[in-house]
């Protein structure tokens, strides 16, 4: 009772798919895998294509390569490669990429637009596979010494995959943030 039923199931029931504590979206994509919405998915040649980045200069530059079809988010690839050296302006121009830059969120705003679009996705089980388990262990930083989570994210191998689709959330969003603040019409 008192580690709770995610904990129980990851310790005693040796449970591969519980939660990870603290962590942001686990427990959603768990629910996107058992409605079976990580599976094949072929790449539409009519859709929109759409790309969010976090990228790495000395460290990793992640992408979530998605499609928008009807209200689904189709998470088609997802690549992770080692830091260029170059500056993010000097990649994205000699990719000649149509660039948006998102919104500004903070970092909590940015999680909220993930966990919002979530629901709406569905993953390549194949060529997503070590994104969305970036996404299962992005998780909040633990404070042991107070038995507390921090709302901050805990910065490891799981970030820079998680920051992306973050990216990739803020820029798919359809109402932005600033729009709360804006009079109705």
């Amino acid at each position: 009772a008192e580690m709770g039923d995610d904990k129980y199931q990851q310790e005693f029931e040796c449970s591969f798919n519980a939660p990870v504590e603290g962590a942001y979206y686990s427990s959603i994509i768990n629910d996107l895998d058992e409605r079976k919405q990580i599976i094949d998915i072929p790449k539409d040649e009519l859709a929109r294509t759409y790309t969010g980045w976090d990228l790495g200069i000395s460290d990793s530059t992640s992408i979530w390569v998605a499609q928008l079809v009807n209200k689904e988010i189709r998470l088609i690839d997802f690549v992770e490669e080692l830091g260029t050296g170059k500056s993010r302006k000097e990649i994205l121009e000699e990719a000649g990429l149509n660039i948006t830059i998102a919104s500004k969120l903070t970092i909590m705003d940015g999680i909220a637009s993930a966990r919002k679009i979530l629901p709406r996705c569905w993953f390549d089980k194949d060529k997503t596979k070590q994104g969305l388990d970036a996404l299962r262990n992005y998780r909040r930083v633990f404070d042991e010494k107070r038995n507390v989570f921090h709302d901050r994210p805990f910065h490891d191998w799981a970030s820079h995959a998680s920051d992306a689709f973050r990216y990739l959330a803020v820029g798919l969003d359809e109402s932005p943030m600033e729009a709360w603040s804006k009079p109705l019409e």
